[in-house]
């Protein structure tokens, strides 16, 4: 079996997992999954949801070789590359899922910090290569893009300059390799 998964191509995370039944042929076109954005929803203690919402031009799509745990979780997976062409079997990020939910921010992984000026998101050890890092901000009004930054070689962490609004957040962290962790809070 195959499933179609919809990546973020700066860091190669699986956001959204389809799994039709039958034969896939080529991946369609991301705009014909998405339209002009996919938007994920971060629920609040409030009972409201916050949009982070990747717009259509930051994604690609691939067909990929069936793995049950990136419905429950895509985040905890990558698309592989080589030569510019997606591979056949997803990549499993670190840390693994151990149990601890979807989006939960997992023992060992990727944190992230923030303040009315700026997201700090931090490995648990300096990189080994250089690390693209994307963070998406939601709030109550609308979805932010900030710039995406780079965790370089021998560093462990990455700020990203950008006003906090006021009241409730969401902040999904992606870093190239690592399981993406999203974080909430009020500015």
């Amino acid at each position: 079996m195959s499933m179609i998964v919809v990546y973020a191509t700066s860091t190669l995370h699986t956001l959204g997992v389809l799994a039709p039944a039958g034969q896939v042929g080529a991946a369609p076109e991301v705009s014909a999954l998405v339209g002009d954005s996919l938007p994920l929803w971060a629920g609040q203690p409030t009972g409201k949801a916050l949009p982070l919402t990747f717009l259509a031009t930051e994604l690609a799509s691939a067909v990929v070789t069936d793995q049950p745990d990136a419905l429950v979780a895509p985040l905890a997976f990558g698309v592989q590359v080589k030569d510019g062409e997606p591979l056949a079997d997803l990549l499993a990020l670190r840390p693994g899922l151990g149990g601890n939910g979807p989006l939960a921010p997992p023992p060992k992984g990727v944190t992230v910090t923030a303040d009315p000026n700026g997201v700090t998101v931090t490995l648990p050890q300096p990189a080994d290569r250089d690390l693209a890092v994307l963070v998406v901000v939601g709030n109550a009004s609308a979805t932010q893009h900030p710039p995406g930054s780079t965790i370089r070689q021998g560093t462990a962490t990455a700020t990203i300059p950008i006003t906090l609004d006021a009241g409730p957040y969401a902040i999904l962290a992606l870093v190239s390799g690592w399981r993406g962790v999203m974080t909430q809070g009020p500015a």
